[in-house]
């Protein structure tokens, strides 16, 4: 009776299971969400608050006012700095909250209006963070400049923000 070598047993076990491990992971099978017994849909993107004027109420004018009123003058602390940069990445997010709300397809505006939000919000809130208040101001009101362009569009003319 011939013994097969201890080593080439174990590199043919470990390659067998390396093999069934491949094609295990390749086989088409329920999703990580489907064995858990949750939907796909779960995650998708999907408005908390479906009323604009409520949404734009709650998110935005709050985060603007004290935006608004934290660069009336030029931050003095360490504080008033990160207050500056909170509410300008938060401005800047909402930029992308309503990219997800977009009024017509077809229309390609509210898009246009939602990334210059987020574009020149993201460039208030770097500029926060450098503590460079020339750059801060002319961004933020370039990202104003902006919200105004989408109220007229989109809102009444009593929407009109101060910078």
């Amino acid at each position: 009776m011939r013994r097969t070598p201890t080593v080439s047993c174990s590199a043919g076990a470990l390659l067998g299971l390396v093999c069934g491990g491949v094609w295990f992971a390749a086989s088409e099978g329920p999703t990580p969400l489907a064995l858990a017994g949750q939907s796909e849909d779960k995650y998708a993107v999907k408005p908390v608050e479906g009323d604009m004027h409520e949404f734009m109420g709650h998110l935005y004018e709050p985060t603007y006012k004290r935006l608004r009123q934290s660069l009336a003058s030029k931050p003095a602390s360490e504080e008033a700095w990160k207050n500056v940069a909170s509410d300008a990445l938060i401005l800047a997010e909402g930029g992308n909250l309503l990219l997800t709300r977009s009024f017509d397809a077809t229309d390609d505006a509210w898009e246009s209006n939602a990334a210059g939000i987020r574009t020149f919000g993201t460039s208030v809130y770097r500029s926060a963070r450098e503590k460079d208040y020339t750059n801060v101001l002319f961004y933020y009101r370039h990202m104003i400049e902006q919200c105004n362009d989408c109220h007229r569009e989109f809102g009444s003319g009593d929407m009109r923000l101060e910078p």
